[in-house]
């Protein structure tokens, strides 16, 4: 799937997946979302407006490059022209890439699955509570050392997702929490993170 790129002179609000985070912006029906240029159903304005829009976008078999807003009168403008008066109130535009670690990608490239594994799981709090868009870097050893992909919990702390047999660790972050560093395995994993005391210490010294 070729890359689908913006336009140019456009405000980028999210670096390339560089932390898996989340667009916060709270749900607007009266905003256009645009996915990869696309116009998508106003019905659907809940899911994309907070953290919810990475998991409809793993429904799409997308993983979430980066998030644009197109806000000032200029821009509303030139969507108005181009998507009607449906842009008015503003423009929300994520551009995505395939997401090639998914069950979806690998069924359709079946000569993958002998050098990946399928990994799964679940994260919870120290309450037992799942922790949902929990961010799982995918970092590669050998033959070199890099990022080789990410991923993030969905709504229930569940994952699921490929990664290549050897070579790689999975880091667990969350805001508040030690990160947790684990290898694949076949098997299901059950993942707890802790809280972070350092920054407990720091938020109990802060107020007053």
């Amino acid at each position: 799937m070729p890359k689908y790129v913006p336009e140019e002179n456009e405000v980028r609000l999210l670096p390339l997946g560089a932390i898996g985070g989340s667009h916060d912006s709270p749900p607007n029906d009266s905003i256009l979302y645009l996915v990869n240029g696309v116009p998508q159903p106003k019905e659907n304005n809940k899911w994309l407006g907070g953290r919810s829009c990475r998991d409809y976008l793993k429904g799409q078999h997308l993983c979430l490059d980066r998030v644009m807003r197109h806000m000032n009168e200029e821009a509303k403008q030139r969507y108005i022209e181009k998507y009607g008066e449906a842009a008015k109130h503003g423009v929300v535009e994520y551009i995505c890439v395939e997401d090639t670690l998914c069950d979806y990608y690998m069924d359709q490239h079946e000569e993958l699955k002998a050098s990946r594994r399928r990994v799964s799981g679940v994260v919870y709090d120290e309450n037992d509570e799942p922790l949902n868009h929990t961010i799982i870097h995918i970092l590669q050893f050998e033959p070199e050392k890099k990022i080789w992909g990410f991923e993030t919990t969905d709504s229930l702390g569940n994952f699921a997702f490929w990664v290549p047999r050897t070579g790689v660790k999975m880091h667990f972050t969350y805001i508040g929490y030690k990160t947790i560093v684990i290898e694949p395995t076949d098997t299901f994993q059950t993942i707890y993170l802790l809280p972070n005391d350092n920054l407990k210490s720091l938020k109990e010294s802060l107020k007053f």
